[in-house]
């Protein structure tokens, strides 16, 4: 072999090592960076960090652990939190795992919401374990269903004060709200809701009622139509009021049925909920349904807020 050959082959191992240790060098800042975060999240030294990033998908889960660094911290920053509160690790542990298998970037925001607020020395009472299980078992059509709900639950507690207030300027701060939540809620369904198909809709829906977030609207039932009054001759005597033992049966069966659609056995009538076209049932799901306090406390959670007030 001559010397040019030998020559080429030695520059070529050396690129090649070259190239290796650059790769390395990358892995090891990666790891230094998330070790450096996972200190802070637990509040102390994290002792086996590759008992973390180092199973069979290692290099997927390190991916997701770097975004959701960056997003956390991002959060963070946004909040202008400066000094934040280890998180237990009873939470922190099964978050971390969940959120780093996840690469959906709509449900990976809320992952990073959700650790920001725990670690958010203001609003870290609100983060519990089942939070972590709650939006570890949520699709990404569960979660656009769940965003559209939240906003529709913000949009109708919006007090209008229209009797309660003659300045102008609360009058335009409702109506910029309104139409903040109406074109957020109109993206959400635009661009993501209804590009499913109806079967994935539908899975959504009732996953949502499954993991008890969400119900369907209970219809209002008339009680006083079971009730006969019979008036009398006499004007001083009041007339007599019986129950009808027919409709008393109907409205046992009306008030059954309304447990039943709330608890999603079977879904409401489309003629009552969504002006008889069935196909609002899907494209239109705040209609008819309405998040429970489950959900609502797991918003609150995602979002740092709180949607109850002590008595």
């Amino acid at each position: 072999m001559s010397e040019d050959s030998n020559g080429n082959e030695i520059i070529e191992s050396a690129k090649a090592v070259q190239e290796a240790a650059k790769a390395s060098g990358k892995v090891i800042d990666s790891a230094t960076e998330i070790g450096a975060f996972l200190n802070k999240v637990f509040g102390g030294t994290v002792v086996d960090l590759g008992g973390l990033v180092g199973d069979p998908i290692r290099v997927f889960r390190q991916k997701r652990y770097l975004e959701l660094v960056h997003k956390t911290n991002a959060e963070l920053e946004e909040k202008g939190i400066e000094y934040t509160v280890p998180v237990p690790a009873a939470i922190a542990v099964p978050l971390l795992e969940k959120a780093t298998l996840q690469d959906d970037p709509i449900i990976s925001d809320l992952w990073a919401k959700l650790l920001a607020n725990a670690m958010d020395p203001n609003c870290s009472d609100r983060v519990d374990q089942s939070h972590s299980d709650q939006l570890g078992q949520l699709s990404r059509a569960d979660v656009i269903l769940l965003l559209i709900l939240r906003l529709h639950a913000k949009l109708t507690s919006l007090e209008n004060p229209i009797l309660t207030s003659d300045d102008p300027e609360v009058h335009q701060a409702y109506e910029a709200k309104v139409q903040g939540f109406n074109e957020e809620k109109a993206h959400l369904k635009s661009e993501y809701w209804n590009e499913f198909g109806v079967h994935i809709q539908k899975r959504a829906i009732h996953n949502l009622i499954r993991m008890r977030l969400a119900a369907f609207e209970r219809q209002k039932v008339d009680a006083g139509s079971v009730l006969e009054r019979e008036y009398h001759h006499f004007q001083d005597r009041p007339p007599t009021v019986s129950i009808n033992p027919d409709q008393f049966m109907q409205l046992v069966n009306r008030l059954d049925m309304n447990d039943t659609r709330g608890s999603g056995v079977i879904e409401p009538d489309v003629f009552q909920v969504w002006d008889g076209d069935p196909n609002l049932r899907y494209e239109h799901p705040e209609r008819g349904m309405h998040l429970v306090a489950s959900g609502t406390f797991l918003m609150d959670a995602c979002e740092g807020t709180s949607s109850f007030t002590s008595a």
